[in-house]
């Protein structure tokens, strides 16, 4: 497990994480991977409980990640946009982690703490070298419903790339020599990316919703 030092966190002024007295609701969330195109999407639904870090483990199941990246999350601070909110992900590695670029961790902080119809945005970075950066959009807001039974992946379009590819730009070129390329080579590439691999193709979870039938299910957005 991780070395710790709660003290070495950066204090962030201004900001109340957790928030208190906060309704459970529940949030539909748009997360798109930046710099791809046609762009790479998935549209889920979960409680406003949910903490960063079981964020991370969903955007890891859902876009089919393998999680042996760091990865954090960040967003502007409400006061002061210029400064960056960064929450750590927790880690299972061995080792010590400098904390004083962080003001959160991730166990600690819920969806609700940050994001509302005033911060409708925050960004999950995963791999720092390969720079994957999602957009993480509040789409809507409904009531909690005991009776739900979630996290749900209820869209999205397009499989999200293989690990250690080289970031939007050098995945979206090994793209394009796949389809300049002869068989050889293109056996090649895939038997890098994977043999099942197809850039067009999502892995099914859950269920495909429409925001129009989602609203017939959960009610008028709040």
């Amino acid at each position: 497990m991780i070395g710790i030092n709660m003290e070495n966190l950066q204090p962030c002024e201004g900001l109340e994480i957790p928030k208190k007295g906060v309704k459970q609701r529940l949030f539909q969330l748009k997360i798109t991977l930046r710099g791809i195109n046609p762009p790479v999407w998935r549209r889920v639904v979960l409680s406003s409980y949910t903490s960063f870090s079981k964020l991370h483990e969903l955007i890891q199941e859902y876009f089919s990640w393998e999680g042996y990246h760091l990865h954090e999350f960040y967003f502007p601070h409400p006061k002061n946009p210029r400064d960056r909110v960064r929450i750590m992900g927790i880690i299972e590695w061995d080792e010590d982690v400098d904390m004083s670029y962080y003001h959160f961790l991730a166990n600690n902080v819920r969806l609700c703490d940050v994001l509302s119809k005033d911060q409708k945005r925050v960004y999950y970075l995963y791999d720092f070298g390969d720079n994957w950066i999602h957009l993480i959009q509040l789409e809507k807001m409904y009531p909690y419903d005991e009776r739900f039974v979630g996290p749900l992946c209820v869209g999205g379009k397009r499989a999200a790339p293989p690990e250690d590819s080289g970031g939007p730009y050098g995945f979206q070129e090994n793209l394009k020599f796949l389809e300049k390329l002869n068989q050889e080579s293109v056996e090649g590439i895939l038997k890098w990316m994977g043999k099942d691999y197809d850039p067009h193709k999502v892995k099914e979870i859950g269920i495909r919703l429409s925001p129009k039938k989602l609203e017939g299910i959960f009610g008028p957005s709040l």
